[in-house]
């Protein structure tokens, strides 16, 4: 007897919530995984792993997912920059992972005067960096923000503050900065992992902990 999942050809599951909470597997995440197979694709907010830092990750908890079936919205914000703005420079606020990846992707770097400034989930984030982003932007660089996501669920339940929390930060000094958002709830994501895995909307469901 076939169950209502199996009428989908493209499985968009989010990570944290779902089927992670914080270092710990959620019940039948495993099972799950298993099942779906490669219908699963991964499609997470997450803004400081690369796909294969993530699946090495997962791979320490029993939980084995190729990272080619995974979608992160910061990866996937330098990838959009890199195709839409070749050669830009760049100031990344976010781990060392993104700022390796980016390098891969042949953006140049600029700590001074840089084109773009590419907002994640910098936990180093403080007053001087908050001041270091507006004086960038008012210079005339454009920003990339990987998510707006204030916070998520951490190991011991309690929320931790997100990439959004800190681009409220810079929107409280300047509320009329443009700004481009890569990660859920925009399009980005789903449109990438339609196309790159060949389903169309109507054959592919969504499962996520955020009705947002």
């Amino acid at each position: 007897m076939k169950h209502w999942i199996d009428y989908y050809s493209c499985i968009l599951c989010d990570l944290d919530g779902c089927i992670v909470s914080g270092q710990t597997l959620l019940p039948g995440a495993q099972d799950f995984c298993r099942t779906m197979e490669d219908r699963l694709v991964i499609i997470s907010n997450n803004s400081s792993d690369t796909p294969e830092s993530l699946t090495q990750k997962l791979l320490l908890q029993d939980l084995q997912i190729s990272a080619e079936r995974v979608l992160l919205a910061g990866t996937t914000t330098l990838e959009l920059l890199a195709d839409q703005r070749p050669g830009t420079s760049v100031k990344i606020y976010g781990s060392d992972d993104l700022k390796d990846y980016a390098f891969g992707l042949n953006l140049t770097f600029s700590y001074t005067n840089p084109e773009a400034i590419v907002l994640t989930r910098d936990t180093q984030f403080s007053y001087s960096t908050l001041n270091d982003i507006i004086r960038k932007l008012s210079r005339g660089a454009e920003l990339w923000v990987s998510n707006l996501d204030d916070s998520h669920p951490g190991i011991d339940g309690y929320p931790v503050a997100e990439t959004g929390a800190l681009f409220h930060a810079v929107m409280t000094c300047m509320p009329d900065i443009v700004y481009q958002s890569v990660g859920k709830p925009n399009s980005h994501l789903y449109e990438i992992a339609n196309k790159r895995f060949g389903f169309t909307p109507s054959e592919t469901i969504v499962i996520g902990d955020n009705p947002d």
